[in-house]
């Protein structure tokens, strides 16, 4: 039987470690690609903090996400905020522009919100 590489991985690092914590970021982002929110949120949850800026910029930046999915759109706004400024602290500019294009979409959702139109655009983030 062959086990999935993702489950190799986690079998080859030890628990705890920063390397664990990467690899859930990977399983969550592609759990939010898939739609599996709920799946990507329980993961995100269970990274320590403690691995630094970069981790953590992911981490909110994929939780903003799952906000903006559930249509919580001010939540959202500020987590977006948040790794924006987590992305530019560590110097990483992908980062930073992709928290920064999110951040629009969802400030151009809460204005068409707040106006009340009706021609809601599908915004999808990245």
């Amino acid at each position: 039987m062959m086990l999935p590489y993702c489950l190799v991985a986690l079998l080859l690092v030890p628990q705890g470690s920063e390397e664990v914590a990467w690899l859930t970021i990977g399983r969550a982002r592609e759990s939010v690609r898939r739609g599996m929110l709920a799946e990507a949120e329980s993961a995100l949850e269970g990274i320590e903090r403690r691995w630094g800026d970069s981790v953590e910029a992911h981490r909110e930046l994929l939780l903003a996400n799952i906000l903006y999915e559930r249509g919580r759109y001010e939540a959202a706004e500020s987590r977006y905020a948040t790794s924006l400024n987590a992305f530019r602290a560590v110097g990483d500019q992908d980062g930073a522009a992709v928290a920064e294009s999110n951040r629009s979409l969802c400030l151009e959702r809460l204005s068409l919100l707040h106006s009340n139109d009706q021609r809601l655009l599908t915004l999808k983030v990245i």
